[in-house]
């Protein structure tokens, strides 16, 4: 990812940019200040203070990001949240405006190639139309460019997001696990009364 780095900034190149690399075996304090958890890991900077991240070895999330605060991306129309539906969440953006605007997000994270992942996606979305309470949202962990997401290892994966803050996880197309997280974070008090669990239970596919 190294020289495909050096080939971007002498692409971007440009005076109100500057385009650094750190070695976090000899920068500890930086990497624990600015939250560095797996590598590669990319950080916009605006004056001093993080305005946006890419994890992992995302060239496409990289270049996007490089653009976005170049100004060479059309204006973004700003997405809105409510319940009722699942949402495909692509980049730090959607991941933003959806915590921001949701005190309870459950995320999905899926891929195309896993079958567990098939499995269970109906349930899911029968979940998100049923309870209320919350936002449901789901990222192809082959595309995503949201921070947790390169923390994920196997799928599919769930979490429950509490004001911006991780508070509940599993692995695994579970359906009775699947259903106690919504009725725990996103139920509504008749939501529970409407919920069951019909599909085989399949064990997490280790991310490729």
């Amino acid at each position: 990812m190294s020289p495909k780095y050096d080939e971007l900034s002498n692409t971007y190149a440009d005076p109100r940019a500057c385009f650094v690399k750190v070695d976090t075996g000899k920068t500890h304090d930086i990497s624990a200040k600015f939250s560095v958890r797996g590598l590669p890991t990319f950080k916009t900077l605006v004056n001093t203070k993080e305005v946006d991240s890419v994890q992992g070895a995302d060239l496409k999330g990289l270049e996007k990001m490089i653009k976005k605060h170049l100004g060479l991306l059309p204006p973004r129309v700003p997405r809105t949240f409510v319940p009722g539906q699942v949402y495909e969440i692509e980049d730090i953006d959607d991941w933003n405006e959806v915590t921001s605007q949701s005190k309870y997000v459950i995320v999905e994270y899926y891929a195309d190639w896993c079958g567990p992942c098939k499995m269970i996606a109906p349930k899911f979305a029968e979940y998100a139309e049923s309870f209320q309470g919350a936002v449901f949202v789901k990222t192809n962990l082959d595309d995503s460019t949201i921070p947790p997401a390169a923390l994920i290892e196997s799928l599919p994966s769930f979490q429950v997001y509490e004001n911006k803050r991780i508070v509940d996880e599993f692995r695994g197309a579970v359906p009775t696990k699947l259903q106690k997280m919504v009725e725990k974070w996103g139920a509504t008090k008749t939501d529970a009364e409407n919920s069951d669990s019909t599909i085989e239970v399949s064990a997490p596919v280790e991310v490729k």
